[in-house]
């Protein structure tokens, strides 16, 4: 459920304070405020919410499982299969709300892989909160740390299985 925005007149009228009383707190860090490409403040309803006392719900924990592999022929062998398994075990008990699972089957050299690009917009729309894959070669064979900023930007933290055992954690 996406966030009702509202501009900083009306959210300044919604805490009963002046707009630049909202600016001052932007800087101070005690408001979050996105910013339209042009420019313009829009503050969330729920930091509304948040600074008016009310009660929010928790978010959900949104895993999203990502596997690959280079070719059809090891897809056929059962790999992709064995790779998801590992990883949904590796994460098993982490106290998420919902899994989803995208794989590829594709070069991780590939900027066009269907699955990555999709995981990419679901953390752009705030859809995931933490993304695990089997390795970091599975996400991308060079530019990993772009694929780490982008998801982190987004919020989303990386989880990085070796078979069953979760390696690390990756966050900003």
């Amino acid at each position: 459920e996406d966030d009702q925005l509202y501009g900083i007149e009306r959210a300044a009228a919604l805490l009963g304070v002046h707009p630049d009383t909202i600016r001052r707190w932007e800087r101070q860090g005690k408001i979050r405020v996105l910013r339209t490409p042009g420019g313009k403040r829009r503050i969330p309803e729920s930091e509304i919410r948040r600074l008016r006392g009310e009660a929010l719900p928790l978010p959900q924990r949104v895993l999203a499982i990502y596997g690959c592999v280079s070719s059809h022929e090891q897809k056929a062998k059962g790999d992709l299969d064995r790779q998801v398994a590992h990883i949904r075990a590796s994460q098993a008990g982490q106290g998420f709300d919902r899994v989803i699972e995208l794989t590829d089957v594709a070069s991780g050299l590939s900027d066009r892989r269907k699955g990555l690009l999709r995981l990419m917009e679901m953390a752009r729309r705030g859809e995931i909160t933490d993304l695990s894959g089997d390795d970091k070669d599975r996400l991308t064979r060079f530019g990993f740390g772009y694929l780490y900023q982008y998801f982190a930007s987004h919020g989303v933290r990386l989880h990085v299985v070796d078979g069953h055992c979760l390696l690390y954690t990756l966050t900003l």
